[in-house]
């Protein structure tokens, strides 16, 4: 609440912006608190919920419950939240395509408007890959697991979810507009250690550590370490952020913003995707953008616009 009394002190807040909070499972079942920081101004909050299957919570080292998922999203609704989007994962140790369904339905029962569906990733160096490596748990193989994406496309297409971008899906419209920011390479302050600002050239990434953090500010130290954006990289972190939306990326922008000629420059390498219909080129509109299987090969596709 404080946090966002200073920003509202210093900064001039649209009247219906959103204004997102995220938290676990575990901590969100207060409706009364929640209900304090939705009269705040907040109207939008994302869980990190994950799976439903208590078992595979176990297993991601997750310390909530599928009952703690269901009191706190009841929890927000008692405390007059519009919005509540959900993180969930597949790929996971022991899942299989049934308890995928199961975690789907369940989900999608509680009346949230908003998933964001991710595959596991195992990061090196962590207690998972370790445990995996070990064979103390075992994950579905490649092919498990393009089944399972492929479900959770047509699951949530039956259930009313609209696919807007690579990894998220919306109900009545209720896309995070927090995030389309990012797709949209636009401009975004942020604050706070760890934070990571852009202002359309350059990034601007905060000090990390808390205490170094707030040291900085009380010695009127640099905070931020800019990194200058060459334009060619600017351009490719354009087309493949846009391509992530299900709208795709518009080539009058990208001719405008950058001086570029899309059609003129990559056509030929964009070509063979659009043939075998995983990217389309819509000429009256001026945009190109991936097909629902085209978003499966995305990364071979925006690889076309990165430079050397």
């Amino acid at each position: 609440v404080k946090l966002l009394k200073a920003v509202k002190k210093h900064y001039r807040i649209a009247p219906h912006a959103e204004i997102t909070l995220e938290a676990n499972p575990d901590s969100a079942g207060d409706w009364k608190a929640l209900r304090a920081l939705r009269r705040a101004g907040f109207n939008r909050i994302s869980l990190g919920v994950q799976s439903t299957d208590d078992v595979c919570l176990r297993a991601l080292g997750r310390i909530h419950t599928w009952q703690q998922v269901q009191e706190a999203v009841a929890a927000c609704r008692r405390a007059k939240f519009p919005d509540v989007s959900l993180d969930l994962i597949y790929g996971l140790p022991g899942q299989t395509m049934d308890s995928l369904k199961e975690t789907l339905t369940q989900l999608c029962s509680i009346g949230i408007e908003h998933l964001s569906v991710y595959g596991l990733i195992v990061e090196d160096g962590t207690p998972l890959q370790k445990m995996t490596e070990a064979g103390q748990i075992i994950l579905p193989d490649e092919d498990e697991a393009a089944d399972m994406y492929e479900f959770v496309q047509e699951f949530l297409k039956m259930q009313g979810f609209e696919r807007y971008e690579i990894s998220n899906y919306a109900r009545g419209k209720a896309y995070s507009r927090h995030n389309l920011v990012y797709w949209h390479y636009y401009p975004y302050a942020a604050f706070g250690a760890g934070a990571c600002g852009f202002n359309g050239s350059a990034r601007f990434t905060a000090a990390a550590k808390v205490q170094n953090y707030i040291q900085l500010i009380q010695s009127g130290g640099q905070l931020y370490d800019k990194e200058e954006l060459p334009v060619p990289v600017q351009f490719e972190e354009f087309m493949f952020m846009n391509l992530r939306k299900q709208s795709g990326v518009s080539l009058t922008e990208a001719k405008q913003r950058f001086g570029i000629d899309v059609m003129e420059k990559y056509g030929a390498e964009m070509k063979p995707y659009i043939e075998h219909n995983l990217l389309i080129f819509d000429k009256e509109q001026q945009k190109i953008c991936l097909t629902e299987a085209g978003m499966e090969v995305g990364n071979r596709i925006f690889e076309i616009f990165v430079t050397d």
